[in-house]
């Protein structure tokens, strides 16, 4: 009696959802967006005054950076890594679903074993996040900043710490570690 192979069936979310190696690297997609995030931030306070950049999202941070003529050689690639991302995190169900067509996640002719082309995706991308974050770090003293007293020696990472560690609200009382003696 000959054997029956299965035949494939199309991509669904519960296969991705169900893939613990996919939902890993989404993880380490995020939480190298977050790091990229934390950079610019910190980038931006050094080098403009951004009003509610605590609340800026990865796109409005990279518009910012355009907007003011910074970090110029990395705008292409910023604009593209918040595509991606977003693609990544917003619009796979409806994509896969069909009620959606995104040219960085196509969804025709995919089938079940094509998790693996979502997995390398999200990996690949995880890596570009962290290269153009760690690019962002280096760059983060400017050198009208470097010679500021108590910024010498710092990432741009403690000096976003620094900056923010004595915020006051509008109540008047004061956030950071600095001032939890007075909470």
């Amino acid at each position: 009696m000959p054997r029956m192979h299965r035949l494939p069936r199309r991509l669904s979310f519960s296969d991705l959802y169900s893939d613990e190696e996919f939902c890993g690297e989404l993880g380490r997609v995020m939480l190298a967006a977050g790091m990229l995030e934390t950079e610019l931030r910190s980038y931006l306070a050094t080098s403009v005054s951004v009003r509610n950049a605590d609340r800026c999202s990865l796109g409005g941070l990279a518009r910012t950076t355009k907007d003011h003529n910074l970090l110029q050689d990395l705008h292409a690639s910023l604009a593209l890594l918040v595509k991606q991302r977003n693609s990544l995190a917003h619009r796979v169900h409806s994509i896969l679903s069909g009620a959606l067509y995104d040219e960085l996640l196509p969804e025709s002719d995919l089938i079940d074993s094509d998790v693996s082309l979502f997995t390398e995706r999200a990996w690949q991308l995880a890596r570009d996040f962290r290269s153009v974050a760690e690019l962002v770090a280096k760059r983060g003293v400017l050198p009208e900043q470097s010679s500021r007293k108590g910024n010498r020696g710092m990432t741009p990472s403690q000096r976003m710490q620094r900056t923010h560690s004595h915020v006051t609200s509008r109540a008047g009382r004061a956030h950071g570690p600095r001032h939890a003696a007075r909470r």
